[in-house]
């Protein structure tokens, strides 16, 4: 397996970028009914990407001063990243509350992170504060997953959007981790539980009908296990992916470099790579294997999953470009999955592309799916889709 990178020194021009190191790059902005979470995944990861390509390829060029220059980038590595990472999360909470009938906004900013209120219908379910509460490291992961299937798609990328893989996947196991000495072991944890992590795994084990204390008062050895069990599941997901190393490499690297994808068999005309993940759901952690696959220079993605302690598995397959003819481009997206209060069903949906001269292009998308859970989706039953437009960078 091969590590390397191009790089591009930040003095480069604007548009002056050499072949050998240009890298596919669009900025994607769509909207997507009942409060999906794709617009969080997709529009905030387009903004940062937008925010960093200001400074680096249209600003930082005509700075001549080089000490000006490179305290400027620094500072803008920092915010930009910083941003890409926490924005879309906390606007997870939000879309997912708004799609359960309640509210979340932002109090203050509590370095790294922000103070956040959430507020849910008094009748509101066990599901619905599980999803409200996910809603962030939901968008994460989804993030994560969907610039790892453009990385093999687009057969490389640029670091700065390829490294977000490496920090948003960092997310659940960085927030556990950081909970762990109030001491989860203290009663007093669980009645005041601070962060997303730990009351996730407190709803789902109430969720499960589980008590969280046993009758003399203490925590219930077996919801300590699941606590630390996530936590140490969490990381292994991650360093069992060969994406995690090579995300990382990208997020250290240089600012206008970029990383190649290698398919671990085969090349880019067919071949084949993978990635694990982790994911919180209403049913637990979920651990996923994606496959992603180069059949005649075509790209298609296939996924399965499971879920626990309330039990899940499931199935799915993506082939964004199956059919093209001149401007248009069509794909699909299908899944299916057995899981515990839902029961057995399916999602299913078709992409359309349609290039509007060389850059632009209208982006819809078009489905539905029956009751159970897909990241950042309604459980309900009903339609799936989106309607926006792409620019790709020349």
């Amino acid at each position: 397996m091969a590590f390397y990178f191009c790089l591009l020194v930040v003095t480069t021009p604007a548009g002056a970028l050499p072949d050998s190191c240009n890298f596919y790059r669009d900025y994607n902005l769509i909207y997507a009914p009942q409060y999906d979470l794709l617009n969080s995944a997709v529009n905030l990861n387009s903004a940062g990407k937008l925010l960093y390509d200001a400074w680096f390829r249209a600003l930082a060029p005509k700075v001549k001063n080089g000490v000006l220059r490179t305290g400027i980038s620094t500072a803008w590595i920092f915010l930009t990243r910083w941003s890409a990472l926490l924005f879309p999360h906390e606007f997870g909470h939000w879309l997912r509350a708004r799609q359960v009938g309640g509210d979340f906004g932002f109090e203050r900013f509590a370095f790294p992170g922000i103070i956040g209120w959430m507020k849910l219908p008094e009748s509101a379910p066990l599901e619905s504060h599980i999803l409200a509460l996910i809603g962030g490291l939901e968008v994460d992961d989804l993030t994560a997953e969907l610039i790892a299937q453009e990385f093999y798609h687009r057969q490389g990328l640029y670091n700065d959007e390829f490294g977000l893989v490496f920090g948003h996947r960092l997310m659940y196991p960085l927030y556990a981790l950081l909970t762990l000495p109030a001491n989860p072991q203290n009663p007093d944890y669980w009645e005041n539980v601070g962060g997303d992590p730990a009351t996730f795994v407190k709803l789902i084990w109430e969720r499960n009908s589980r008590p969280v204390l046993m009758p003399d008062s203490s925590v219930n050895p077996q919801l300590l296990k699941l606590h630390y069990g996530t936590i140490i599941l969490s990381i292994l997901i991650n360093l069992a992916d060969i994406n995690f190393y090579h995300s990382a490499g990208a997020f250290f690297g240089p600012e206008l470099g970029g990383r190649p994808a290698r398919f671990l068999l085969g090349d880019e005309q067919n071949g084949w790579a993978y990635s694990t993940l982790f994911n919180p759901s209403p049913l637990g952690p979920e651990v996923y294997l994606f496959n992603y696959f180069r059949l005649k220079g075509r790209f298609y993605t296939t996924s399965l999953r499971f879920s626990f302690p309330l039990y899940g598995f499931g199935a799915g397959i993506r082939a964004p470009e199956f059919f093209t003819a001149g401007r248009l481009m069509l794909g699909f997206g299908a899944d299916v999955w057995h899981q515990r209060f839902y029961g057995t069903g399916a999602g299913l949906s078709v992409e359309l592309g349609l290039r509007l001269g060389h850059n632009w292009q209208l982006l819809l998308s078009a489905g539905g799916k029956t009751r159970g859970y897909l990241p950042g989706r309604p459980v309900g039953a009903g339609f799936a889709g989106y309607a926006g437009v792409k620019y790709i960078m020349p």
